[in-house]
Parts: C-alpha cells; sequence; structure tokens
C-alpha cells in the first residue's frame, strides 16, 4: 500500500473503465478514417504523398502511447495510489510517463502533416514561409519538452520508482514550460484550420460551396478546442502525490487532441469517395489530357497574347501574373457540379497570318507555331473534365 497517510475521499474510485472507454473509442474511430483516407488516396486519387505517409507514422505514434496507457491502467492507473501496492504505482507511473513521448511527438507530426498538405495548395511564398515559420517554432518547442520530461530527474527512474534515491527539478518547471508548448500548440492548430479561408474565398464557386470547403479543410480548429482543454489540465504535471489518479483528466485530453488531429486531417481526403472528381473516378484516367498537362505544367512556349488575360496560361501555368497554385489538392474535394470556369483566349501568332485570325475553324495555323484553343466552359460543371482543355500544335 502506497504512503498516503489517510484514505481519499471517495473512496477506492476507479477511472480506468472511463479511460479504457475514451481512449480505445477515439483510436478506432481514427484508425478507421485513417483507413478510408488511405482507400480514398490509393483508388480513387490515386496520389498517396507525403503528408499520407506522415500521418501514418502520427497514427502509429498515437497507438503506442494509447496502449502503453493501457499497460499502466493494468497496474493500477485511475485509482488512488492509498490502494495500490509499491510495485503497482511503480509499474503504473513507469508506462505512463514513457508514453507522455509517443504523444507529444504524434501531436508535432500530425500538424506537420497538415502543414505539407496546405503548402501544396499555397500560391505564394509569404504563406509558404508563414507555414514553414509556424511549425520550425513548433519543432524547436517541443522537442525540449520531451528531453525535459525525462531530464527532470536524476536518475530518471525516480520519475516512477518511489524507493529510488536521486534529485528531481521542481515540478514547476517542466510544468511551465508544457504550459507554453500547449498555448502554442492551440495557436497553431486554430491557425492551420483558419489557413484555407484565406484561399478558398478567391476561388470561383458558389458561396456554399466555398463554406461547405472551408468547413471541411477548417477542421483542424477542433483539435485547437482539444488542445486548449488539455492545457488547462497541463497543471496536473505538478501532482505527484496521487499520480496515478490526478492525471487521468490530463491524459484524456492529450489523448483525444492526438486522434483529433488525425481524424481532422485525414476528413477532407474522404470526400474523393463521394463524387467523380472532374469527369472520371480517377486521375488516372486523365491520362493524355490537358489535365495531365496541367499537372505537370506543359504548356507551349511559342505564343504572344493581345491585351493579356488575367490569368494568362504560361510555361509556368499561370504565368507571371500570378504564382502557380497546386489545384490537384483541392480538386479532390471539391464537387465538380460546382466547378464554374470560363476561358476567352485571343492569341496573336508570330507570322504572316492576321493576329485575329481564328484557327477554331479547323485551319492549320503558321508551321512551328504552339496554339492553346481552350473549350468554352460557362455552364455549372461538364460532363467532361471541366479543366481540358484542347491543344493544337503543328
Amino acid at each position: 500500500m502506497a504512503s498516503t497517510l489517510s484514505p481519499p475521499p471517495g473512496g477506492d474510485v476507479d477511472k480506468s473503465p472511463l479511460l479504457k472507454a475514451v481512449l480505445w473509442t477515439e483510436a478506432s474511430i481514427a484508425v478507421l478514417v485513417m483507413g478510408v483516407r488511405l482507400y480514398a488516396r490509393t483508388t480513387h486519387v490515386r496520389a498517396f504523398a507525403s503528408d499520407d505517409a506522415v500521418m501514418i507514422i502520427t497514427l502509429v505514434l498515437s497507438l503506442v502511447g494509447t496502449a502503453l496507457t493501457t499497460v499502466a491502467m493494468q497496474h493500477g492507473l485511475g485509482r488512488h495510489m492509498f490502494y495500490l501496492e509499491p510495485n503497482d504505482v511503480s509499474s503504473a507511473s513507469k508506462f505512463e510517463w514513457i508514453s507522455h513521448a509517443f504523444a507529444i511527438a504524434s501531436v508535432v507530426t500530425g500538424k506537420l502533416s497538415v502543414t505539407i498538405f496546405l503548402l501544396r495548395i499555397s500560391n505564394t511564398k509569404l504563406r509558404k514561409w508563414l507555414l514553414y515559420t509556424l511549425n520550425a517554432i513548433m519543432v524547436l518547442l517541443y522537442i525540449p519538452l520531451i528531453v525535459m520530461t525525462y531530464a527532470q530527474c536524476t536518475p530518471t527512474s525516480m520519475l516512477w520508482d518511489i524507493t529510488a534515491k536521486g534529485t528531481c527539478w521542481n515540478p514547476n518547471i517542466q510544468a511551465t514550460y508544457a504550459l507554453v508548448c500547449g498555448v502554442y500548440g492551440t495557436f497553431a492548430d486554430v491557425a492551420l484550420g483558419l489557413y484555407p479561408i484565406s484561399i478558398i474565398h478567391r476561388l470561383n464557386m458558389a458561396l456554399k460551396t466555398k463554406i461547405g470547403l472551408a468547413i471541411v479543410m477548417g477542421l483542424g480548429v477542433l483539435a485547437g478546442a482539444c488542445s486548449a482543454v488539455k492545457t488547462r489540465y497541463l497543471t496536473l504535471l505538478t501532482a505527484r502525490s496521487d499520480v496515478t489518479f490526478d492525471q487521468t483528466n490530463l491524459i484524456i485530453w492529450y489523448t483525444t487532441e492526438m486522434y483529433a488531429i488525425i481524424i481532422a486531417g485525414s476528413i477532407p481526403a474522404l470526400s474523393a469517395l463521394m463524387k467523380q472528381p472532374f469527369g472520371g473516378s480517377s486521375r488516372g484516367k486523365n491520362t493524355g489530357s490537358a489535365y495531365d498537362s496541367h499537372r505537370m505544367g506543359r504548356y507551349p512556349s511559342r505564343k504572344k497574347y493581345a491585351h493579356g488575360d488575367s490569368e494568362q496560361l504560361s510555361s509556368s501555368h499561370t504565368g507571371s501574373a500570378k504564382p502557380y497554385l497546386d489545384t490537384d489538392s483541392i480538386r479532390d474535394i471539391l464537387p465538380s457540379d460546382e466547378i464554374r470556369k470560363t476561358t476567352d483566349i485571343r492569341v496573336h501568332y508570330e507570322g504572316e497570318q492576321d493576329a485575329n485570325t481564328d484557327y477554331r475553324d479547323g485551319r492549320v495555323p503558321p508551321s512551328g507555331i504552339g496554339v492553346v484553343i481552350p473549350e468554352r466552359e460557362s455552364e455549372k460543371g461538364s460532363e467532361k473534365d471541366g479543366e481540358r482543355e484542347k491543344w493544337g500544335a503543328v
């Protein structure tokens, strides 16, 4: 029996059933959502990307942390130390302290996965550098937190072994630093959740579609809410007199944050299962079209535009007027019947032909001249690829 002087109020309360129910329910949902995400990415979109790989790592770290916490519960985590044998107190505390590293690492990798996705839809250097900076600060904060968690006692076993001899820092040091990391993590979650709105509002689509897309891509705000609640309980890290019972609320909320990041970060990819994007059930079926040229940036180089469109095409897709925007990622979650595109390009050919000559009637342009002859899409959606363009060159 532990060294508590008197029985705690309420008697031998056991919170482990609640802990198990919450932790493994969230873990099951995260595994299911992640499985569907991978299915959508590999079969419908056919574009397994680096953010998918990083999110898999996040899920593995989260599951390992949850498994360690479950082992701790087998030794009495969730009960008062007063009712536990010293060996159980040590074992429960040991597995729980070890799980902290996996929890912290999973939060970092989860945010990195979301950032990688957002980098693909960022169309200016400033936006990208803001994302780089946001994550660099996060990594620089969280790595020392992991080190500090185990370096605060010498030997480290003093964290869980009540019979060990040595020295420990004031618990407030680690708790205060964890509080700083928690506040910044909450800010990062909210920032990453709101970031897509600055891009979505400029897209040419119906307002209701913009709102729906902003909600789907902004679910990370929910992870920020979980992080805020978790941060509130970080002061419990100083509770060492009844560690197996006092930290249960903190465990629930940092676990909820882990899985919320995975679920919210995977939801946008699931919408690929609910539609046939842009005239095909997968990207692979659009081979040979201008859509593929759009992805590879293959456009005719020898052309000159008269009077210039607001979005002139060039060898870099959108020309010098606008930075490149990788719409493939947004394309995965946009409903095709809401896409509107109107293209009207006047082409001036170098040579003896008149600048206003129209080659839409099938006549051949001067030799060696690359010609863009776009289809006009003025209605909502298209039976074919809404982004597809015809290319003619001789």
